[in-house]
C-alpha cells in the first residue's frame, strides 16, 4: 500500500507541472509508469488537442506497444486522436523486479488502471 501510494505520489508531482500547452496536435512524448515493482513506458503521439487517447493494449505474451505504430492506419488515427502505446508489465521495453509468478491477469488489470489514472 505505501508503494502504491508513494508511486502516485510520484507521479501527481511529475505531472503537476503538466499544463495544457503540453497538449499539441502533433504529441510526441515519452511517460513511465511505476507500478508494483514494475517500470512501464508509455509513448503518446497524435493529435493531443482532440483530448481523446486511444490506449493499444497490445496483448502477450511478448510484443510491445510500437508494434502497432505502423501500417496505414496509425497515421490517420493519429490526426484525429492521441494514441497511447504502451509496453505491458514484461512486455517490450518494461523493467522491474518482480517474478513471472506476479504477471496476472489481475495485476495487469491494475497496471491499466494506473495508466488511465495517469492519463
Amino acid at each position: 500500500m505505501v508503494r502504491i501510494v508513494t508511486g502516485l505520489l510520484v507521479l501527481a508531482g511529475l505531472f503537476a507541472g503538466c499544463k495544457k500547452d503540453r497538449l499539441s496536435a502533433d504529441m510526441s512524448e515519452t511517460i513511465y509508469i511505476r507500478h508494483e515493482g514494475a517500470d512501464m513506458p508509455v509513448y503518446i503521439y497524435g493529435n493531443g488537442l482532440a483530448k481523446v487517447f486511444i490506449v493499444i493494449l497490445h496483448g502477450g505474451p511478448g510484443g510491445n506497444g510500437l508494434e502497432y505504430r505502423s501500417g496505414k492506419y496509425y497515421k490517420a488515427m493519429e490526426e484525429k486522436y492521441a494514441m497511447v502505446y504502451w509496453d505491458q508489465r514484461g512486455q517490450g521495453a518494461s523493467q522491474g523486479s518482480y517474478t513471472a509468478e506476479a504477471i496476472t491477469v489481475d495485476k495487469m488489470v491494475e497496471d491499466v488502471r494506473q495508466l488511465l489514472l495517469v492519463l
